[in-house]
């Protein structure tokens, strides 16, 4: 693949071509005025905890749970049937 050459316009932009319309990336500038450019995925800050530990699969299952249960509007009858289970 060539190495083609980009001007820096006017306002500091480099253009890298459509294929990369919309990535963020990560900049890394070395002493030399090397820059590196490094495609990333951000995870907000309040959303990490999905990613640790075994979270992942503790929501798949939860969610099989879901789609296998039907939906019950009786509440009563749900608390009555936990209240038996903690008995």
């Amino acid at each position: 693949m060539a190495n083609p050459i980009r001007v820096v316009a006017a306002n500091g932009q480099i253009s890298l071509g459509k294929k990369f319309a919309g990535m963020q990336m990560q900049i890394f500038q070395q002493d030399d005025n090397t820059f590196i450019l490094k495609s990333v995925l951000v995870i907000p800050e309040n959303e990490l905890w999905l990613y640790k530990a075994d979270n992942i699969n503790k929501i798949n299952k939860s969610i099989e749970w879901i789609e296998s249960n039907p939906r019950r509007d009786n509440f009563d009858e749900i608390i009555e049937e936990i209240e038996h289970v903690k008995d």
